[in-house]
C-alpha cells in the first residue's frame, strides 16, 4: 500500500471515528429527552388512571383510537436468590437444592459479544504515554504526533 494511499484510509478511519462521537453524543441527548417524555407520559397516565379508577370507566373512545383501563398480571423474574430459595423449599434438603442450583447455574450458555465502548480518559492516564510507548516499540515506525491520540488505551484491559 502506498503512502498516499495509507494516508486516504487514515484520514478515512479518522473521519468514521468522529461520526461515531457524534452520534454517540446524538444518541445520549435524544436518550436524555425521552426519558424525561417518559417520566412526564407515566405521572399523566397515573392521574388518568386515578381519575378513571374514581369513576368507575373501564375505556374511554377517542376518534381513532381507545384508551384502556387494563389490569394485568406479571410474575417477578427468576433471580439466583429466587431459584435457590425455590429448590431449598422443593426439596427440604439443603444438599440436593445446591446441587441442583450448581447444575441450573453451569448449564447456563455463555455468548461472547465484542462492541466498541466509550471510555472516559482520567488526567493521570493522559499523561502517562506507557500504552503508546508499547505502541511505538511494536510497530516499525513511530507513531505521528497528531494521531497518538488513536493509539491511547490500546493496551490496557478491561
Amino acid at each position: 500500500m502506498s503512502l498516499e494511499e495509507e494516508e486516504k484510509e487514515l484520514q478515512f478511519f479518522k473521519k468514521m471515528v468522529k461520526e461515531y462521537m457524534k452520534l454517540n453524543d446524538e444518541i445520549k441527548k435524544l436518550e436524555r429527552a425521552c426519558k424525561v417524555r417518559r417520566e412526564k407520559k407515566e405521572n399523566i397516565g397515573d392521574t388518568i388512571l386515578t381519575y378513571l379508577k374514581a369513576k368507575d370507566i373501564s375505556h374511554i373512545n377517542l376518534q381513532e383510537q381507545q384508551l384502556i383501563c387494563a389490569i394485568s398480571k406479571r410474575t417477578s423474574g427468576l433471580s439466583q436468590q429466587n431459584i435457590s430459595n425455590s429448590l431449598h423449599k422443593y426439596f427440604k434438603n439443603n444438599a440436593q437444592a445446591k446441587q441442583a442450583m450448581d447444575f441450573i447455574l453451569s448449564d447456563r450458555t455463555i455468548k461472547e459479544v465484542t462492541s466498541l465502548k466509550i471510555k472516559s480518559i482520567s488526567k493521570k492516564s493522559k499523561n502517562n504515554n506507557s500504552s503508546l510507548n508499547h505502541i511505538e516499540t511494536v510497530r516499525q515506525e513511530p507513531i505521528p504526533e497528531h494521531l497518538k491520540y488513536l493509539y491511547n488505551d490500546v493496551t490496557s484491559t478491561k
